[in-house]
């Protein structure tokens, strides 16, 4: 062997010796890496809430399933919490209820959203420092929000990310009466009904009205901020809170004007024909109230009223940024499901007979146009009907095809809900003639001749006052409409007489004429 091989194969040892460790500290590198990247992070710099309110903080995890999150003011407030990801999916929400975060030193008013908690991810709380003396929400003010992986006693060890969280006053700010057509509205969650009916696309559903039909819905809106860390359900606006004490919230909604202080109505929030949605992200919410039931009574005005008094939490510890207490109302009546036909009694012999009206139940129902014989010979033509949708003014039409019903038959013309007839009118079905205004102008200038003077004499008969459609789609006859029908009457004869003295007056020149022609003949 050669001395320069020799140095070859020595120098191949010594690289292969140096990758092997490179190789090595790859690798070990590598596992240690895998450890210093389990982190948590906090994906919002910062948030605001207002004070009452539920705040929602946001916790990423990367390469761990574990993180340890703390919230603290001074001396005001503190908590340290570990959350887990149940689905491993990378995200916990975690939630503190700014109005429960003092008075309850257990759980110190944490919990997850709900879509953690469907998901299988748990909260823990690990330490939390409240004033001995604290029985109010949280303060207003700056919260410090920070999260880590790993704790040294009751301490976070390491600050992965922090944030901050600014606690503001709530406040009530008014309230709104709508109402939404009964059986129309149907949901299994909350969160369903707030992506149908809520905040964004409110005016595609119910209708702001201060009347409404008996049987329909009334919906309250209450559009407030700091309250829903205590309200949930419609059971949390009854004045109670969890612990059986003066909440010093409620929603109440009763007659106006009862007979007797003692007999006055009044909406049961407990009852299950009532449902609460809550809309927090747009403060907000809205209490959907049943009006078929005995509360509610045709004709009848009623209040509602939405108030935080001086027993609220918020409100007795007598915090400077926030009131003394607040409230709102809107009145509202309940009427009659009814509907008007607007018809001179009349109903065209067509395939398109259009049949048109007014009702007072919600835009959005859906009704049904009846036409039945009223004749005693049977018409296979009749019944005829078509379902119609009450738009949102409050009319509605329909058209129904007459094409095959005998001319001169009698009919009633019936507007339904829910198979009870809440509006009627009746009528004859006429056969429809084209231009038959034209027709009659042309065959009265044809026939028409001097008004004699026994029939000027003759007293004209009074004229028979027109059917008028009144504000609420009711026909009646106003002796209005006929004076001014008899005004024009006697208007258009006037207006005639003129035309018929000028053709007696070109009657008679083309008589002299014609006796001039024949004597310059004979002569």
């Amino acid at each position: 062997m050669t001395a320069e091989h020799t140095t070859t194969q020595a120098v191949g040892l010594a690289v292969l010796l140096v990758l092997s460790v490179v190789a090595g500290s790859v690798v070990l590198t590598g596992v240690v890496g895998a450890d210093e990247h389990e982190s948590a992070e906090l994906p919002q710099d910062s948030l605001t809430e207002q004070r009452g309110d539920v705040v929602t903080i946001d916790v990423e995890l990367n390469n761990t399933t574990t993180a340890y999150v703390s919230m603290t003011r001074e001396d005001r407030y503190g908590v340290l919490v570990e959350v887990v990801d149940g689905d491993e999916d990378g995200y916990v929400g975690l939630t503190v209820n700014t109005h429960y975060a003092r008075i309850n030193d257990e759980t110190a008013g944490v919990g997850l959203t709900d879509e953690s908690e469907a998901a299988g991810d748990e909260v823990t709380v690990v330490d939390v420092t409240t004033p001995s003396d604290a029985q109010s929400p949280l303060p207003v003010g700056t919260y410090d929000v920070a999260v880590g992986t790993e704790l040294d006693g009751d301490e976070l060890a390491d600050e992965q990310d922090t944030m901050e969280v600014t606690l503001e006053a709530g406040s009530i700010d008014g309230m709104r009466i709508w109402t939404a057509p009964y059986g129309l509205l149907s949901f299994d969650t909350r969160e369903e009904f707030v992506e149908e009916v809520g905040q964004s696309g409110l005016e595609s559903s119910v209708t702001e009205t201060d009347r409404i039909a008996a049987g329909d819905y009334l919906v309250v809106q209450v559009d407030a901020s700091g309250i829903y860390g205590q309200v949930s359900t419609r059971h949390d606006l009854m004045g109670v809170d969890e612990f059986g004490e003066d909440s010093g919230l409620s929603l109440d909604i009763y007659e106006v004007n009862p007979e007797t202080s003692e007999e006055v109505r009044r909406v049961d929030l407990s009852s299950r024909d009532n449902v609460l949605v809550v809309d927090e992200s747009n403060d907000t919410m809205f209490l959907v109230v049943n009006t078929n039931t005995d509360t509610f009574v045709p004709n009848t005005a009623y209040e509602a009223t939405f108030q935080r008094n001086e027993t609220n939490a918020l409100v007795a510890d007598s915090d400077p940024d926030e009131e003394d207490g607040e409230s709102v109302s809107q009145t509202f009546a309940i009427v009659d499901r009814d509907a008007t036909l607007q018809t001179d009694g009349t109903f065209s012999q067509s395939a398109n007979t259009t049949l048109r009206g007014t009702t007072s139940v919600a835009p959005g129902s859906r009704l049904t146009l009846e036409l039945n014989s009223t004749n005693e010979t049977e018409t296979d033509a009749l019944p005829t009907s078509q379902t119609v949708t009450v738009a949102d003014d409050g009319t509605f039409d329909g058209s129904l095809d007459l094409s095959d019903v005998p001319n001169g038959t009698n009919v009633t013309a019936s507007v339904v809900w829910n198979d009870e007839v809440i509006g009627n009118a009746t009528g004859v079905v006429t056969q429809l003639v084209e231009d038959d205004a034209e027709t009659t102008t042309s065959d009265s200038e044809s026939t028409a001749e001097p008004t004699t003077t026994e029939s000027a004499s003759t007293p004209t008969p009074e004229p028979t006052p027109a059917p008028t459609t009144t504000s609420d789609g009711a026909m009646g006859t106003g002796e209005a409409g006929g004076e001014e029908t008899g005004t024009a009457a006697a208007t258009q004869t006037q207006s005639q007489s003129p035309g018929f003295g000028l053709v007696s007056a070109l009657v008679a020149l083309v008589v002299l004429l014609g006796a001039a022609v024949l004597a310059s003949r004979v002569r």
